[in-house]
């Protein structure tokens, strides 16, 4: 059986007939979650690697700024009567709060990405922990990054 052949390329070279070629390199992905027509929040696994979802942090209370229409995330204890546990769907962390989202009038009739962002305080808002944000104003598209993934099949 023959040995397989390995080629190195650089970043980006000429090819035959003038066309270009860009090589993609692998880096950090940004770190993204979707909120999918089933009511949900999932955390893509580059997400939960990168902040600890899922291992260091289990639950979750959410709140909304209304006028920047951002959702906030609060890391949370299970012994706290608002918190809200994540679930596992195939190897996605997904919070369900379908009635949160029905209550703060967040659409979620089509699935939609958005970066998550983590902050060390918010203003207005209490909390002895970093917090992370969901910005609605700002979706996200894969074609927004070069070798993009979806990083979960799930649809809803």
């Amino acid at each position: 059986m023959p040995n397989a052949v390995t080629l190195k390329v650089s970043a980006a070279f000429e090819c035959p007939g003038g066309s270009s070629i860009e090589v993609w390199s692998v880096g950090q992905s940004k770190p993204k979650v979707s909120i999918r027509k089933l009511g949900t929040i999932v955390f893509q696994i580059g997400t939960q690697k990168l902040f600890g979802i899922g291992t260091s942090i289990q639950h979750f209370k959410l709140a909304f700024d209304r006028n920047a229409k951002k959702i906030i995330l609060i890391p949370a204890r299970d012994s706290d009567k608002n918190a809200l546990a994540l679930a596992t769907d195939n190897k996605c962390r997904v919070l369900y709060c379908r009635s949160f989202l029905e209550s703060k009038g967040i659409d979620f009739s089509k699935r939609h990405k958005y970066l998550l962002e983590k902050v060390e305080s918010y203003p207005g808002l209490e909390s002895e922990v970093p917090v992370y944000l969901i910005d609605l104003n700002s979706t996200y598209s894969d074609e927004d990054s070069p070798g993009g993934a979806a990083g979960s099949s799930l649809e809803s």
